[in-house]
């Protein structure tokens, strides 16, 4: 449903064109649908672009039903693309890294982080650059902008 310059465009995709049916969750989903006669709230879907460039959103969808046959589908969704992407970059991050990275966005010094977690200096200055490797990164400047845009504090680990 993503990409397309038409709503014409559409006619005749099929639906393993437009949701991913390797993922259980869809298929799930499709089945509260009918099982909730053609209403969820708050489903998380992933869905398939133009370019099959995965898109994740969360989804409230109600069918419309005349004379016993679903013949429309009405929803709303919020994407939440860039959440998912944020939390599976830092999943890839140890808790101590993890703790690494919120030191180093309010500010601490390496020397003030080492003492805090009580880890070498040198481990510190490892983990910073295995932390700017996952999230793909090459500067402290660039880490720090990344993390605030993340939105780490928030972040539950």
């Amino acid at each position: 449903m993503y990409g397309y310059d038409n709503p014409d465009n559409l006619i005749g995709v099929r639906f393993s064109q437009l949701f991913d049916t390797s993922k259980n969750s869809n298929l799930d989903n499709l089945r509260t649908l009918l099982i909730n006669n053609y209403f969820i709230q708050n489903i998380e879907t992933i869905e398939i672009g133009k370019n099959c460039v995965p898109k994740y959103f969360l989804n409230d969808v109600f069918g419309i039903v005349e004379q016993g046959h679903l013949i429309r589908v009405w929803g709303s969704q919020i994407d939440i693309t860039d959440d998912k992407l944020r939390e599976s970059i830092l999943k890839k991050l140890s808790p101590e890294q993890f703790k690494i990275l919120k030191f180093t966005i309010e500010g601490k010094s390496m020397k003030e982080i080492a003492a805090e977690l009580g880890i070498s200096l040198k481990k510190v200055e490892l983990s910073r650059n295995h932390i700017k490797s996952t999230i793909g990164v090459k500067s402290l400047a660039q880490l720090i902008a990344v993390a605030v845009q993340f939105d780490i504090n928030n972040f539950v680990y």
